[in-house]
């Protein structure tokens, strides 16, 4: 890709060098679902998740200065240096964009009605998630960790999850040997 701008190259190449970091862990630890950019650079304020073979880019709200010509622009190139240097199809990259939220329950409408969903790994379980009829994927890569802890410390405990969109700390909550779980 030829780049006619500084900030594509600052972006490619930062992108480049996290995914190898990254990646590499992830294979090394049987890691299929991870974080992979998080706003890294203001003049690209996207959150990049990779769900096995699919990724969704959220592209956060900005108060950009561009010309609708140059957001385009810049959009465009963003994507294509995303689907390079990922190696993923149209078919597995989905774009979201995240507004401000003034009334939280539109983060919960329906954005589509496919009700398609696909199967991912994280943690030695197993989660059915739909990249397409909602903002959220209803997989937060971002508590994978926390996930990871509730597991470990659910031995014999009861757990309530107050907070259950998905269901996915009931479930590693579950996995660890949790005698009950409420999930609300």
């Amino acid at each position: 890709m030829q780049f006619t701008n500084h900030k594509y190259e600052s972006f490619y190449n930062r992108l480049l060098k996290v995914y190898k970091q990254l990646h590499k862990i992830a294979t090394k630890r049987n890691i299929t679902c991870y974080r992979l950019y998080n706003k890294d650079m203001p003049e690209h304020p996207l959150i990049i998740d990779v769900y096995g073979k699919n990724i969704v880019v959220y592209e956060y709200e900005s108060k950009h200065t561009l010309s609708e010509d140059a957001y385009q622009e810049w959009l465009e190139i963003t994507v294509q240096i995303i689907k390079e240097i990922l190696q993923v199809s149209d078919d597995n990259l989905y774009l979201k964009m995240r507004r401000r939220k003034l009334n939280r329950d539109n983060q919960y409408q329906k954005l589509n009605d496919t009700k398609k969903f696909e199967t991912v790994t994280e943690g030695g379980h197993e989660f059915l998630v739909n990249f397409a009829d909602f903002l959220d994927t209803g997989l937060f890569l971002d508590h994978r960790i926390t996930r990871g802890l509730v597991q470990q410390n659910a031995l014999g405990k009861k757990v309530l999850n107050l907070f259950c969109y998905t269901g996915s700390f009931s479930i590693y909550a579950a996995k660890g040997g949790a005698t009950e779980v409420c999930s609300i």
